[in-house]
């Protein structure tokens, strides 16, 4: 036994093995009786096991408390681990979400013959949803006459429906369904739709490390971790106080009000954007045939047919129309490429890395893997981290999406080879501004060039040459300075909306371990309630 415990490997010479296994096995093994103890060993220290225990990732459970809860019988040590177990003792006194809500798992085959579905309608996938803002989700919209409805098509929802992923709960994808009209969700979620139960109080329940935890208990091992809908219908809910529930309801709907004004301020900063360029009305022919001269094919150094699209010539000459100064993206910025260290480095903490799954228009995600603080010498990695007003640009898989640095704690990521870091050069910071040019980047401007230069190609590529020759529309200073301002202004109340919601996470698993009288007094010390 001793021997076992005490040869354990490790990936790395600077990792030095845990201390305290054996002798921790050992106390326990003195306090029952078990057999193999020598009996000239030392009695057992009831104080040094407690310390020991402390110090590990250790459980100490009775047969009777394993098969609690334990349909599948499961005896794997992830499934007991410290945190699992203790925030489930917290939850145990309260009733299941079962109890709570409707169980909603209407599957479309059973009702195609209704109105409804024969037009057409918005459909939504777990991996559009927002992470960083459960109110924010992508649909596609789908004509059930045109193209067939998909097999993964489960839900018809409604507004205040709750879709929580059941694919990759750690992810903690929950969506807070506020516009609803003819929408349908995806067989990957469990939808919660309340009786009595607040649904904004729910949501923040739902994004707690309370409701993670025990999803991630219960997460089946596999390729693709996953939860049964059953799993979701049995975790235990907490009841508070109505006066505790209208403050929470007031932070959520707060947080969704505030971004409902930063998506507001962000479309006026596109429109502006296209009006300013004559595209406000553009509507991009559908016509996909056109004919070019071989000249034009062999200088362009493409025979692809998506290159020559009719929409792309239909674009820029709009834009000649209007008389703007073109100037090529390699002329405003310079650009430096990220790194690439493999997947062997990947962990849990560390520098958080960011990849293009990570980040969007909007903000960069918490990202899902951590490189190691010692990966490169420091200097190394102050070179390779963002500064403010840096332009991130994805160029591969999903391309074209620009963000700016804002915030000091997004100068702390690293960012993967797929993400180009693009920097106003010094003579040009008085003729453009970071935020003007990543809208553009972002706008029908940014993403037709795009979409012409990866066509072709299974995987999208961007290349850094073609990168280089993208042509940026120029426009007077004050109007790059109103969509600047509108921008930022958008951004800091995306941030608050963050923020709000973050808090009112954090107040419901404060209430849950400390009483809600102590969560709401630290939440209006901080000057809560006034800016609500």
């Amino acid at each position: 036994v001793k021997h076992d415990l005490y040869s354990v490997q490790t990936w790395h010479p600077k990792v030095k093995t845990p201390e305290g296994i054996a002798e921790a096995f050992l106390e326990f093994a003195k306090k029952e009786g078990l057999s193999f103890v020598k009996k000239n060993l030392a009695p057992f220290d009831e104080e040094k096991y407690k310390c020991l225990m402390r110090n590990l990732e250790v459980v100490e459970l009775k047969f009777s408390d394993i098969k609690k809860d334990n349909p599948d019988f499961r005896i794997d040590a992830e499934y007991f681990k410290r945190d699992y177990l203790k925030y489930e003792y917290i939850l145990r006194a309260y009733p299941k979400l079962s109890k709570l809500s409707n169980l909603i798992s209407r599957n479309l085959k059973t009702i195609t013959r209704s109105s409804k579905i024969r037009k057409p309608f918005r459909y939504l996938e777990i991996g559009s949803i927002n992470l960083m803002n459960g109110f924010e989700y992508k649909t596609e919209v789908i004509d059930p006459v045109k193209r067939k409805i998909p097999d993964r098509a489960k839900y018809i929802l409604k507004d205040y429906d709750i879709a929580i992923s059941t694919v990759r709960p750690n992810r903690n994808a929950v969506a807070f369904v506020t516009e609803a009209r003819r929408l349908v969700g995806t067989s990957g979620f469990a939808v919660v739709r309340l009786k009595e139960y607040s649904p904004f109080l729910f949501y923040a329940f739902a994004k707690s490390k309370f409701f993670k935890n025990y999803l991630m208990r219960r997460t089946k091992a596999s390729m693709y971790p996953a939860v049964l809908l059953e799993d979701v219908y049995s975790i235990p809910v907490p009841i508070f106080s109505t006066n505790f529930q209208e403050f929470i309801e007031k932070i959520v709907k707060a947080a969704h009000e505030k971004l409902e004004k930063s998506k507001k301020l962000y479309k006026e900063a596109e429109e502006l954007l296209l009006q300013e360029l004559g595209l406000k009305d553009f509507q991009p022919t559908k016509r996909n045939i056109s004919v070019v001269s071989s000249k034009e094919v062999f200088l362009n150094a493409r025979l692809d047919a998506e290159y020559y699209m009719p929409k792309y010539k239909q674009l820029f000459e709009k834009l000649d129309e209007s008389k703007i100064q073109m100037e090529t993206l390699e002329s405003i910025v310079s650009m430096k490429k990220s790194i690439e260290p493999g997947s062997k480095y990947y962990q849990n903490s560390g520098i958080p890395f960011v990849r293009v799954a990570d980040f969007s228009r909007f903000g960069i995600d918490t990202p899902k893997v951590y490189l190691p603080k010692d990966i490169f010498p420091e200097e190394k990695l102050r070179e390779l981290k963002p500064k403010k007003d840096t332009i991130l640009l994805s160029k591969d898989g999903t391309v074209g999406i620009a963000y700016v640095i804002k915030y000091p704690e997004e100068e702390k990521v690293l960012t993967s080879n797929a993400i180009l870091h693009l920097k106003i050069r010094k003579n040009k910071q008085k003729e453009y501004l970071p935020e003007y040019l990543a809208l553009v980047l972002n706008s029908l401007v940014g993403q037709f060039q795009a979409e012409r230069d990866t066509g072709g190609s299974i995987i999208p590529h961007w290349r850094e040459k073609d990168i280089k020759k993208v042509l940026i529309p120029k426009l007077s200073f004050e109007i790059q300075n109103r969509i600047d301002n509108t921008i930022k202004l958008s951004f800091q109340l995306r941030k608050e909306s963050k923020d709000l919601l973050n808090k009112a996470k954090k107040l419901v698993e404060r209430a849950i371990e400390e009483g809600e009288e102590k969560a709401i007094k630290s939440f209006t010390d901080n000057n809560i309630l006034e800016k609500l």
